[in-house]
């Protein structure tokens, strides 16, 4: 239950005298290696599974850009089907389209920024790729997990946006061995007794995915490209995901003292190992 929106790594070992700087507080995070799950058993069956295929690409990191001001009254009701609306109801994201490059050129993968970051791209290219990088707007659904949702461009329509819903998601055939979801409130969606939460998550692991990094909340942009470059260079020297992105926020605290408060850094959650 509300435990599963608890980020344990930024959980203090001792009692911290120094309040106003965050960068000398002793985090669990700098002395464990935290991964999760939401259920022991899909965790067990998800772990065992064969890939759906041989993962042709490295990497595809997608970052549709959107512009215009955000609306705080962004309201999408749970039956919508039409998956289309305006782009102007999300703040612009400036730092997701070269976090995606840098990303993309360190693993030698594919970068689709701005137009090029469409629904039909990624349903037609997800299947082949070992990594999945989506850095983007998201909304998580608290009564109908279901309806979270990611959102992409829409084709030949800068104007508008197409929603991935996380029920779309449950279809899919991944072969991914980590799905990364840079965006906010991936992590969350509706509790269910039992099953843990329904939503981002969930539907990318029973696609497929290995691996999801989400986060617990809304996101910085521009913390979230440092943290996201740091996680992939750890990943290229070939360590688990687990330690890579203990490494990285380890290293993200002590090089960008301005960001070493767990807002910046605790948010992003691995589930799997």
């Amino acid at each position: 239950d509300e435990l599963a929106n608890l980020p344990f790594g930024a959980l203090l070992t001792q009692a911290e005298t120094d309040m106003g700087k965050p960068f000398r507080w002793h985090f669990l995070e700098n002395e464990l290696v935290i991964s999760q799950a939401y259920s022991a058993g899909l965790f067990q069956f998800v772990q065992n599974r064969r890939a759906a295929q041989k993962p042709t690409g490295s990497v595809l990191a997608m970052a549709p850009f959107f512009e215009g001001p955000i609306s705080e009254s962004l309201e999408i009701p749970a039956g919508d089907i039409s998956a289309l609306i305006r782009s102007d109801i999300f703040n612009p994201l400036p730092n997701s389209g070269s976090e995606a490059q840098s990303i993309a050129q360190l693993n030698k993968g594919q970068a689709l920024v701005g137009a090029d970051a469409t629904k039909a791209n990624f349903l037609k290219k997800c299947p082949d790729y070992k990594i999945i990088h989506l850095a983007t707007h998201s909304a998580a659904n608290n009564v109908l997990g279901e309806y979270s949702f990611v959102a992409l461009q829409a084709d030949n329509s800068p104007q508008k946006i197409d929603l991935l819903y996380a029920r779309d998601i449950y279809g899919l055939h991944l072969s991914a061995d980590l799905v990364v979801l840079s965006a906010c409130e991936t992590a969350l969606g509706q509790y269910r007794k039992d099953e843990g939460i329904v939503g981002l998550t969930r539907a990318f692991t029973c696609a497929g995915a290995r691996n999801v990094v989400a986060s617990l909340w809304s996101v910085n942009d521009a913390s979230t490209k440092a943290l996201m470059i740091l996680f992939y260079q750890e990943i290229k020297k070939g360590l688990p995901y687990n330690h890579a992105l203990a490494n990285a926020k380890r290293a993200f605290i002590r090089d960008n003292r301005q960001y070493a408060h767990p807002y910046y850094w605790a948010g992003f959650i691995l589930n799997g190992r």
